[in-house]
């Protein structure tokens, strides 16, 4: 049996499951069907997706339900800097390669039914920063000795994220560079009920549903019925996020993050807010998010 040296561990155990998982995928959606198709539960990090898979999941769904993040060559290629570090790449990668080989087939039986949502961008940019920091980079400054993180350090590290207009528009960057890109839909252009808070969008051979995650619990269980076919609508189950996340330091920064109201116009002004939030909604975030420090979370 060879052994192979430390370092070449992690990018022997990447190729592997690349290539595995990758062919799983490929086998399940080839045996999907027109009654049965595919459900991709396709957004950006931290919306709300895990809730919405697993509702699906444990539902009387009839085709196969899969959650990915990205689907675009250029995104799928950005798992490379995981390997060389020794840090587990994120399955979704794998698994966003299956599906890209099969979406780019003509010959399916089936038209694609895709799920996606949208999130108030601050609460999501702070949720998807604890996540990210599970897997730090050696650069991280926030981290202690034993990789855990320092609450006050994250807190300096996010107001920075949050005032470079460079690094804090990931939600139209989704939008343009994963679901335009590969489906060829600009829905930050396209009418939306902000009042009822989803909209479906159709095309050659898929449809699409987009769904706030602030009226998800409203009205999940019908909107999605309706849009896959289910007899029965489908319970929402919550995720333990905070869980995940480190509870302590997670609670910690989002009651004590302030952004100014110029910050927050910026980061509101983008059409992946304007087309789905009302004013009201966004003048409602910009209160909360620029309160006075010595006012209580409500």
């Amino acid at each position: 049996m060879r052994v192979l040296p430390g370092p070449l561990i992690p990018v022997a155990e990447h190729w592997y499951r690349q290539r595995h998982v990758s062919r799983q995928i490929q086998s399940e959606l080839l045996r999907a069907t027109a009654d049965a198709p595919p459900i991709l539960v396709y957004t950006m990090p931290k919306v709300g997706s895990n809730s919405v898979y697993e509702s699906l999941s444990w539902a009387e769904v009839p085709g196969p339900v899969i959650k990915i993040h990205y689907l675009s060559a250029e995104n799928l290629s950005g798992n490379e800097p995981f390997v060389p570090r020794g840090i587990p790449t994120p399955s979704h990668y794998y698994i966003g390669r299956g599906v890209r080989r099969v979406l780019t087939r003509q010959d399916v039986p089936f038209r694609w039914k895709i799920i996606t949502l949208v999130r108030e961008p601050v609460a999501r940019q702070i949720s998807q920063f604890f996540q990210g920091n599970r897997n730090p980079r050696p650069t991280t400054t926030w981290l202690n000795a034993n990789c855990r993180i320092v609450p006050e350090l994250a807190l300096e590290a996010l107001n920075r994220r949050f005032h470079d207009p460079r690094a804090s528009n990931h939600e139209q960057w989704w939008f343009t560079k994963e679901l335009e890109r590969v489906f060829g839909v600009d829905v930050c252009a396209q009418p939306f009920d902000k009042a009822a808070g989803h909209a479906t969008y159709h095309g050659d051979n898929w449809d699409l549903l987009l769904m706030t995650l602030e009226k998800l619990s409203d009205n999940w269980g019908v909107v999605a019925s309706e849009f896959i076919g289910l007899s029965k609508p489908p319970e929402l189950i919550p995720s333990n996020v905070r869980a995940a996340l480190g509870t302590r330091a997670y609670d910690w920064v989002r009651n004590r993050i302030r952004l100014e109201r110029g910050v927050l116009e910026r980061l509101y002004a983008e059409p992946s807010v304007r087309n789905f939030y009302d004013e009201e909604t966004i003048e409602g975030w910009i209160h909360y998010w620029s309160r006075p420090s010595d006012q209580p979370v409500a």
